[in-house]
C-alpha cells in the first residue's frame, strides 16, 4: 500500500513538472501571436514532438494561407519520393552527320558559365574544328516558361527567372555598375560578358540627387520581350561599385550563345546559327551530370525558385511524359501527399517554388508533411537540404548567436505581406519538434515578422 502511495506522489509530481511547462509554452506562443502587431494579420502556426506526434501548440492550423516559398518543402519532398536520392540531372552533348552540335537541357538549374567553358573545352579536346549549327534541344520540358499564377509586374526581377531546361546562371544576367565623374556616364558592363544582350546605357553620375529627375535603375526590355537591358536615371558619385540581376528571355539561346562564343576563343568554327531542334539520330559525344540532391539543396537552402520549378518539370517528365508540364507535376505531388495522409480537397498547389499567390496550404498539411519526411531514411538528407539558423542558406543571419543557432532546420518563405517558416528543432534534451508558421496580411515591414517569427522559434527552442 506505502508503495502505490509512493508512486502516485511521484507520478503526480512528475506530471506537474512536465505538464505545466508545456502548457506554460502553449499560452506563450498564443500570446506572442495575439500581440497587437499581428491584430490585423491572418496567422496560422503548429508546434508537435516530432517523435511522438503529440500536438504541443495550435493556432488556427486548419486555415488556408499562402505559404510562399515553405512550399518548397512540398516540392523536395515529391521529388525525393518519386525519383529517389540517387537520380541525376543531366545535360547531353550530341554530333550529328551534317556536324550540326546539340545540347539537350534536362533541367539542370545549377549550370553556370564555367560549366559551358567545360563543355566547350570537352568539344576541343576530341578534335571537333568545324561546326555549322548549334541546335539548342529543350524538348524536355513544355514551352511555359512562366509560372502560374505568378504576378507580371514581377519582369525583370531575378526571382522572377524564366524557366527552361536548358539554364545558365540561373536564367539571369548581372550588371555591374560604378560610378564616373560628375556628369559623366557610370561604367557599366555584364557578368558574363556576352553579345547575347544589348546594353543602354541611359545613366548620369551626379553629386546629389535631384528629384524632378528619375531615380536609377537597372531594367530589361521586359514588356516587349527583348533582351536589352537598360541602364538609367542618377547616379550619386559617392556610390559603391555595385552589382544588379534582371531575368533573361529565351534562356536557353543565351547558353547557345555562351556556349558559341567560348567556342569561337577555341578555335572552332560555326557557320550556321544557333536554333531549336531535336537530338534525334545523334550521337551522344558526353554528358555533365548534378545529382539530385545538389538541385534540392540550392531550392531549399538558397530557396532558389528555378531549382524548384525545374524540379517540378523534371518530376513530370520523368514519372509521366515528356514534356514536362507544370500541372502534371502538381498532379503526381497531390497523388504522393494523398498517399501520406494528407487531405488535399482543400490544398492549392499552383507552382513548384511558391511564388505564385494561388497557393494555399495549412499548417496541418506542412506539419503532416514534416512529419511524414522524419521518418523515412532519406530524412537526413531532407533535413540538411534545409537552411541552418545562424549558419547556412536563408537563415544565416537569423538567431545568430542565440541557443537556437545550429538547432533550427527550417524553410523561409517571404511575399508581400508574407513570411513563413517550417523545420525541425533539435532541442538540447534529445527531443526533435517539429513547427510551422505561416503569417499572411502583413502591411508592416517584413523584418518585423521575422523577428516576430524568430522570438517564436527562440521560445520553442529553450
Amino acid at each position: 500500500m506505502n508503495r502505490l502511495i509512493i508512486f502516485f506522489l511521484c507520478a503526480f509530481f512528475f506530471l506537474e513538472r512536465v505538464f505545466p511547462q508545456t502548457k506554460n509554452l502553449s499560452s506563450t506562443l498564443k500570446s506572442m501571436l495575439e500581440s497587437t502587431q499581428l491584430r490585423s494579420s491572418l496567422v496560422g502556426a503548429k508546434v508537435v514532438n516530432s517523435k511522438t506526434g503529440k500536438t504541443i501548440f495550435e493556432l488556427n492550423s486548419d486555415k488556408l494561407l499562402h505559404p510562399a516559398s515553405t512550399l518548397k518543402l512540398f516540392t523536395t519532398a515529391a521529388a525525393l519520393h518519386y525519383l529517389g536520392k540517387d537520380f541525376s540531372v543531366k545535360t547531353e552533348i550530341f554530333l550529328d552527320e551534317k556536324r550540326n552540335l546539340i545540347i539537350k537541357g534536362n533541367g539542370n538549374s545549377l549550370l553556370r558559365t564555367e560549366h559551358y567553358e567545360t563543355i566547350a573545352q570537352k568539344i576541343i579536346q576530341q578534335g571537333i574544328k568545324n561546326i555549322q549549327h548549334i541546335i539548342i534541344d529543350v524538348s524536355y520540358f513544355d514551352d511555359n516558361s512562366w509560372g502560374k499564377g505568378w504576378m507580371w509586374d514581377d519582369e525583370p526581377g531575378a526571382s522572377a527567372m524564366h524557366i527552361s531546361p536548358l539554364c545558365v546562371n540561373g536564367n539571369v544576367v548581372n550588371v555591374i555598375v560604378t560610378p564616373n565623374k560628375v556628369n559623366e556616364k557610370p561604367f557599366v558592363e555584364l557578368d558574363p560578358r556576352t553579345s547575347y544582350f544589348t546594353l543602354l546605357n541611359e545613366s548620369k553620375t551626379v553629386s546629389a540627387i535631384d528629384n524632378r529627375f528619375p531615380l536609377f535603375e537597372v531594367t530589361r526590355k521586359w514588356k516587349e520581350r527583348e533582351n536589352i537591358i537598360v541602364v538609367k536615371g542618377q547616379l550619386p558619385a559617392t556610390s559603391l561599385k555595385d552589382t544588379f540581376s534582371v531575368n533573361v528571355w529565351k534562356p536557353e539561346f543565351y547558353a547557345g550563345t555562351l556556349l558559341k562564343e567560348r567556342l569561337n576563343v577555341g578555335g572552332v568554327q560555326i557557320t550556321g546559327e544557333i536554333k531549336r531542334g531535336t537530338s534525334e539520330n545523334s550521337k551522344k559525344i558526353f554528358l555533365l551530370s548534378h545529382p539530385l540532391d545538389s538541385l534540392i539543396h540550392k531550392a531549399n537552402k538558397e530557396s532558389d525558385n528555378l531549382s524548384a520549378e525545374c524540379l517540378l518539370k523534371i518530376l513530370a517528365a520523368e514519372k509521366n511524359s515528356i514534356p514536362g508540364i507544370a500541372d502534371s507535376g502538381i498532379h503526381l505531388e497531390k497523388i504522393f501527399y494523398s498517399l501520406i495522409g494528407i487531405d488535399t480537397s482543400n490544398m492549392i498547389i499552383a507552382d513548384g517554388s511558391g511564388a505564385s499567390d494561388y497557393n494555399l496550404v495549412s499548417v496541418n498539411h506542412v506539419i503532416s508533411l514534416l512529419q511524414y519526411q522524419f521518418k523515412q531514411s532519406t530524412f537526413k538528407s531532407f533535413k540538411e537540404s534545409l537552411p541552418i539558423a545562424g549558419v547556412d542558406g536563408t537563415l544565416k543571419n537569423r538567431m545568430k548567436g542565440t541557443h537556437a543557432e545550429g538547432k533550427v532546420f527550417a524553410k523561409t518563405g517571404t511575399k508581400r505581406g508574407i513570411n513563413s517558416l517550417a523545420g525541425y528543432i533539435e532541442k538540447r534534451n534529445g527531443e526533435v519538434i517539429s513547427f510551422a508558421i505561416i503569417i499572411n496580411h502583413f502591411s508592416g515591414e517584413i523584418k518585423t515578422l521575422r523577428k516576430i517569427i524568430d522570438a517564436f522559434v527562440l521560445e520553442i527552442t529553450k
